[in-house]
């Protein structure tokens, strides 16, 4: 009755991790959605501001963070961090290719 290793064992979510994924993944995007407002869109708004300066690095953080949780979980944590950061070179690329002067040298994925 022992537990054979070749056997799958079903993924097993964690929900503080999720709801913390969650709400970096809003935070992130409500800070690009104004700074896109006013980089792209010509909005008269500031992104520098402290409340949207601690929206942007309180989203930054919290991915680091479950990151760096969520690689405890893996079963093979360097390949998967290779990946995360041929996706980042690979928004390096494209950024490069569409705005050569604003492409995007070091991202939250590059770290």
């Amino acid at each position: 009755m022992g537990l054979n290793l070749n056997e799958r064992i079903p993924n097993q979510r964690h929900g503080e991790i999720e709801l913390f994924r969650a709400v970096a993944i809003v935070l992130m995007v409500l800070f690009h959605l104004v700074y896109d407002l006013k980089e792209f869109a010509g909005l008269d708004l500031n992104y520098q501001d402290p409340l949207w300066f601690l929206v942007g690095k309180t989203s930054a953080l919290l991915f680091i963070f479950i990151s760096g949780l969520s690689s405890g979980f893996s079963r093979s944590p360097v390949r998967r961090g290779f990946k995360v950061l041929l996706f980042g070179m690979g928004i390096t690329v494209a950024t490069y290719v569409v705005m050569k002067e604003q492409y995007v040298r070091f991202g939250i994925l590059h770290f």
